[in-house]
């Protein structure tokens, strides 16, 4: 359900021109969602997560609302859910997870910058340059 979500808007989003990218990781468990350039800016959207909240989802809290996932930065993401980790971009697998733990708007947009210049479904070594995530 996520990944169809994802791989249907993905293609709508380019096609208006908007950067967008399709997202692989986990949430509590595998989950799909997508990362559009929005303003010079990296924003999740993640219309699954939204509509479980919208749905009544449990182990979602209380305070969190549908919008807070329909889009929002990065930190604010991996602020809400601590589960949340990032493993593929556009079907490039990260040697390295990216989560709460590790990431940085700073490093995520030199992983970004990588990321276009390589081919999709390779795996981009976010490590090489001396990066820690």
């Amino acid at each position: 359900m996520c990944e169809a979500y994802s791989e249907y808007l993905v293609p709508l989003l380019r096609e208006v021109g908007i950067e967008a990218y399709l997202m692989d990781g986990t949430s509590e468990l595998e989950h799909a969602w997508i990362l559009a350039k929005i303003n010079g800016n990296y924003q999740s959207i993640d219309l699954t997560r939204a509509v479980f909240i919208r749905d009544g989802f449990k182990g979602i809290p209380q305070e969190q609302k549908s919008e807070d996932w329909l889009y929002h930065d990065l930190g604010k993401m991996f602020r809400m859910q601590k589960t949340r980790s990032i493993s593929a971009i556009n079907g490039m697998t990260l040697k390295n997870i990216i989560d709460a733990s590790n990431y940085t708007p700073e490093l995520f947009s030199y992983l970004m910058t990588e990321i276009l210049t390589k081919k999709e479904g390779h795996s981009v070594s976010n490590i090489e340059e001396g990066l820690e995530i």
